[in-house]
């Protein structure tokens, strides 16, 4: 359990560099597949050699000796299966659910701005409200032991009900258009002025003085 819980925050690490820079291809115009299959191919080494170095700072637990030894290998073997797995899923399938979601989604935009442009707010509420009612059908179904028909109605009213409901917002702001939150306010700060780098130096230096001597007095309380 505890190997576990170890790994849940380094098992998505993968996945989450995947998919940033198959968006960023994606916003830059190019296919969903394309992108995936681009973007696994460019982190491939660079996920590959992470995850090692993260075995590899576990792979000597594995031979501990003794009685603890026995005790504690199940925090690396634990850990092994789970990050060879992640990196099996962050290289070889997310790239292919990745594509074919990718294009999923581009084909739900457009059936939404084509409503949105071509249909008036009532069509589109009673729109919203019958893709509603084929998902509750497809639970009705799938409760009723009718597996098949309740899935394939319940996928159907999901992707329909997704992109009625998208038809119903405004359409969206672009990147540019977007309010900068705080943090981006700060680095905007700190990289604007040529002394601001010297005072978050003796911030931090400031920082961890105060730390050391906060710590300091507590043990030797």
């Amino acid at each position: 359990m505890f190997g576990l819980i170890l790994a849940v925050g380094m098992l998505v690490d993968g996945a989450i560099v995947v998919v940033e820079y198959a968006d960023k291809r994606i916003a830059e115009g190019t296919g969903p597949m394309e992108a995936y299959g681009s973007a696994a191919k460019r982190m491939f080494w660079p996920i590959v050699s992470s995850t090692a170095t993260t075995l590899c700072a576990f792979l000597p637990m594995l031979f501990w000796p003794g009685v603890p030894g026995e005790f504690m290998r199940m925090l690396p073997i634990t850990l092994i299966y789970v990050l060879s797995a992640s990196l099996l899923v962050a290289l070889i399938y997310l790239p292919v659910i990745g594509g074919v979601a990718g294009r999923l989604t581009r084909i739900l935009e457009n059936i939404s701005n084509s409503l949105r442009n071509n249909s008036k707010l009532i069509v589109r509420l009673l729109l919203v409200m019958a893709s509603i009612a084929v998902i509750f059908a497809g639970v009705i179904q799938l409760v009723n032991g009718i597996a098949v028909i309740g899935a394939v109605l319940f996928f159907t009213g999901c992707m329909a009900t997704s992109a009625t409901t998208s038809s119903l917002k405004s359409t969206s702001k672009s990147n540019n258009d977007l309010k900068p939150n705080l943090y981006a306010r700060l680095i905007t700060l700190i990289v604007s002025k040529w002394y601001m780098p010297a005072v978050m130096i003796g911030l931090t230096i400031f920082f961890l003085i105060t730390v050391s001597l906060f710590l300091e007095k507590i043990i030797m309380v």
